[in-house]
C-alpha cells in the first residue's frame, strides 16, 4: 500500500468514526429522524502546507464525495428510489 493511499485510508477511517457518532433516531414533535451521520471531510496536512484556502477546499471536496456516495448507497438499498 503506497503512503498516499494509507494516508487516504486513515483520513477516511477517522473520518467515519466522527460520522459515526452522530448517527441517531431523532423524534421532533411528531416526526422521527432517522439521521445517517454526519458528513465530514478530513483531511491531513505537513507542516509546509500554508495555504489554508486549499485544505478547507479538499476537505470540502471529501465532504462531497462522501454525500455523494451516501446517496448513491442509499438509493441502492430502498430499491433506486431517489433520496435527497
Amino acid at each position: 500500500m503506497s503512503k498516499n493511499t494509507a494516508i487516504a485510508a486513515d483520513e477516511a477511517a477517522f473520518a467515519a468514526r466522527l460520522s459515526d457518532l452522530t448517527v441517531g433516531r431523532f423524534a421532533l414533535a411528531s416526526t422521527v429522524i432517522d439521521y445517517p451521520g454526519a458528513s465530514i471531510g478530513v483531511v491531513t496536512s505537513t507542516p509546509e502546507d500554508h495555504d489554508i484556502d486549499e485544505l478547507i477546499e479538499r476537505a470540502d471536496q471529501a465532504m462531497y464525495r462522501l454525500k455523494k456516495n451516501r446517496r448513491a448507497t442509499r438509493r441502492l438499498s430502498d430499491g433506486g428510489e431517489n433520496n435527497t
